[in-house]
């Protein structure tokens, strides 16, 4: 058996300012370091690299689930 002692993540956001302050003040992350476009934050052993991607497409919140069938 193994056990996952830390996780890693990127995530491209528009709005890294806002992203960051969300996971520092809201979720409770800690900043590592800042480079270049880029927030290094973590909680515990799980890690997220935020980087700078203004063209990005904004997330869109799902409030319901469609399907069909045939």
């Amino acid at each position: 058996m193994f056990a996952v002692k830390a996780t890693q993540h990127v995530l491209a956001v528009n709005d890294i300012e806002k992203t960051e302050s969300y996971f520092l003040d809201k979720l409770g992350f800690s900043l590592r370091f800042r480079v270049d476009g880029w927030s290094f934050l973590s909680l515990g052993g799980f890690h997220v690299m935020l980087g700078h991607c203004p063209d990005e497409l904004p997330p869109v919140i799902h409030t319901s689930i469609r399907t069909s069938h045939t």
